[in-house]
Parts: C-alpha cells; sequence; structure tokens
C-alpha cells in the first residue's frame, strides 16, 4: 500500500512541475487561476443555481486548458526550430486562436449568466 501511494505521487510530480512552468512562463496563466476563484466567489456571493455554476466554470476552465494548450504548443514548435517558420507562426497564432474562442465563449456565458443579477 505504502509503495502503490509512492508510486502515485511521483506520478504526479510531473503534472505538478508542468503547473509550475505554466506559472513561471506565463504570467496570463495566474490571471486565469485568479479570475476562477473569483467566478466561484461571485457564484457562491450571487447563490446561482448549479446549471449556471457549472457553466460558468466550464468556461473558465476551457479558457485555462486552451491556454495551457497554447504554451504546450509554442513549446514543440520552439523545440523544432529556433529559426523563423511560416508554419511555426501559423501553429503558434492558431494556438493563440483556440485561447482567443475560448475567452468569447467564456464572455458569452458570463453575460448570459450574470447580466440579469445586473438589471
Amino acid at each position: 500500500m505504502k509503495q502503490m501511494m509512492k508510486q502515485t505521487i511521483q506520478r504526479f510530480q510531473y503534472t505538478f512541475q508542468g503547473c509550475r512552468w505554466m506559472l513561471n512562463k506565463d504570467s496570463k496563466f495566474l490571471q486565469h487561476i485568479v479570475m476562477a476563484v473569483a467566478v466561484v466567489l461571485l457564484n457562491i456571493i450571487l447563490g446561482i443555481d448549479s446549471i449556471q455554476f457549472a457553466l460558468t466554470m466550464t468556461a473558465v476552465f476551457l479558457v485555462i486548458i486552451t491556454e495551457v494548450m497554447n504554451t504546450a504548443i509554442e513549446y514543440v514548435v520552439d523545440l523544432v526550430t529556433d529559426e523563423y517558420h511560416d508554419l511555426a507562426m501559423k501553429a503558434k497564432d492558431v494556438a493563440a486562436f483556440g485561447v482567443l474562442l475560448a475567452a468569447i465563449y467564456a464572455l458569452m456565458i458570463a453575460a448570459i449568466v450574470y447580466l440579469p443579477y445586473m438589471m
């Protein structure tokens, strides 16, 4: 049992290392985490229902996940080439566009959920 617990902790070591790299490399990632906490607190304060809570959290996590994937793509592209290459630029730009789409979705969900509380 003790060995299995140690192996499980070791497996998560790489996951936490990835989180540290995200926090060190990308200041936007920390902003996303702060926003996620703010959304949870706002949801609690407003007393929104479980469906709205799930929608807002899905939107927040979609932005965080796409930001993580964008950073992973940037790392891989940078690994492959140090020189400017049109395909490298396209890969990075398309990944960044994915983050933008997720952010637009999050804004749409925020408008749907929170605007009625403001009126």
